[in-house]
């Protein structure tokens, strides 16, 4: 029916090809009916290019992806956010008035309690977030050093969480002298006195687990508070001033854990019957009210 001609091609002619015999334009001569036939067959070619190149690029954009677990481990872990529930306590302004220094510190701002910090959308920061029941192996330590400074007469950050024998870096941005002061009920009881913004950074390390217990104080400035988390394994974080933390989980068994999570003054809870797989990604929204979390 079509010789030697493919469907195909038989349709596109046939489409173009009326034109080309239809009344003539004024000052028009007809088209060519071969002109019009190579016309459509260089479209055709040209469509089929472009379709191998967006085809090309899905195939390599997916190929790229499923050659890279690394990069799926990498994002794995639990992501999540601490929530406060009904409408938060106000923060207390600080009186800094006997303490000049600090009044000046923050260029005349305001220092307000850092106790409970909720954001505007509810988010709630300085939450320890933790992996309860932990199986005993070998994980990969924390090698990073944390940093605690001293900066407008405050301690950054308010709440932080180290492993057993990962290193905190202790500094002073602020140019008068610190005294920092170490309390715990497992970790012992320290002070660091004088230490002025271009002292060395004295560098600490802990020994024992501990959650609850331990706090940096300052003894001249009364409202000076870090809160100290220590843990035997690397499976912990702290929530931001958005909320936001994360805990990867790679080398960690699949299987069902107890998250918990502690705040200085809504205490502990947690959350029972979690899955979790060292390449997933398990979101997590943990929230604490007035009286305690939830």
């Amino acid at each position: 029916m079509y010789g030697t001609r493919p469907p195909w091609a038989r349709l596109s002619t046939e489409t173009d090809i009326p034109s080309a015999q239809s009344p003539e334009s004024p000052g028009r001569g007809p088209r060519s009916p071969r002109k019009v036939q190579l016309m459509s067959n260089r479209h055709l070619f040209a469509f089929a290019i472009v379709a191998a190149i967006l085809a090309g690029g899905c195939t390599s954009s997916q190929a790229q992806e499923q050659k890279s677990p690394e990069a799926r481990k990498a994002r794995s872990g639990i992501v999540g956010h601490t929530v406060f529930a009904g409408k938060p306590p106000r923060r207390a302004r600080i009186d800094t008035s006997a303490y000049p220094v600090c009044a000046t510190a923050n260029d005349g701002q305001p220092i307000y309690s850092e106790r409970v910090v909720v954001d505007p959308q509810g988010r709630l920061a300085n939450v320890v977030v933790w992996i309860k029941n932990v199986p005993k192996g070998q994980y990969q330590a924390k090698r990073n050093r944390v940093i605690l400074d001293q900066v407008g007469c405050r301690y950054v950050p308010h709440a932080l969480a180290v492993q057993i024998g990962q290193e905190l870096l202790i500094r002073n941005s602020d140019n008068r002298a610190a005294c920092v002061h170490f309390k715990s009920r497992l970790n012992g009881d320290w002070n660091i006195g004088g230490l002025v913004k271009k002292t060395v950074p004295p560098v600490q390390k802990f020994t024992k687990p501990e959650i609850g217990t331990a706090v940096f104080k300052c003894d001249l400035l009364p409202w000076m508070e870090c809160r100290v988390a220590i843990f035997d394994h690397p499976f912990f974080a702290v929530s931001a001033k958005d909320g936001t933390f994360e805990i990867p989980t790679q080398g960690l068994p699949a299987g069902r854990y107890e998250i918990w999570a502690w705040h200085e003054k809504y205490k502990s809870i947690k959350l029972k019957d979690v899955d979790l797989h060292p390449d997933e990604q398990t979101p997590l929204t943990i929230t604490f009210n007035k009286k305690r979390g939830k």
